[in-house]
C-alpha cells in the first residue's frame, strides 16, 4: 500500500473537492483541497472514517442534489462542518 492520501483514513469528500479531515492538519491548502495521490507526514493508513467517526470530529454527511439535463441522478454526499 502506498503512502498517499487515497490510503489515508482522513481523506474524504468535501463539497466540490476532496480534502484532509485530519484534525492535526495545519496546512490550509490540504484542509481545503487535496489530490488522492498526495503524500504527507500525517498519513494514517486505513479505511475512510465512518459517518459516526466524522460526526465525532464535528462533521455531518450532506447530500448535494444534482441532476443531468437528461434527468440522470448525479447527486453525491460530502461532509460539512456542523
Amino acid at each position: 500500500m502506498e503512502n498517499n492520501c487515497f490510503h489515508c483514513k482522513f481523506f474524504n469528500q468535501d463539497k466540490g473537492s476532496a480534502r484532509c479531515f485530519n484534525p492535526k492538519q495545519k496546512d490550509e491548502d490540504l484542509i481545503q483541497y487535496v489530490y488522492w495521490n498526495f503524500s504527507c507526514g500525517l498519513i494514517e493508513k486505513g479505511e475512510r472514517l465512518s459517518d459516526s467517526q466524522m460526526k465525532e470530529l464535528g462533521y455531518k454527511k450532506t447530500k448535494q442534489e444534482l441532476k443531468s439535463i437528461d434527468g440522470k441522478d448525479l447527486s453525491y454526499y460530502y461532509y460539512q462542518k456542523k
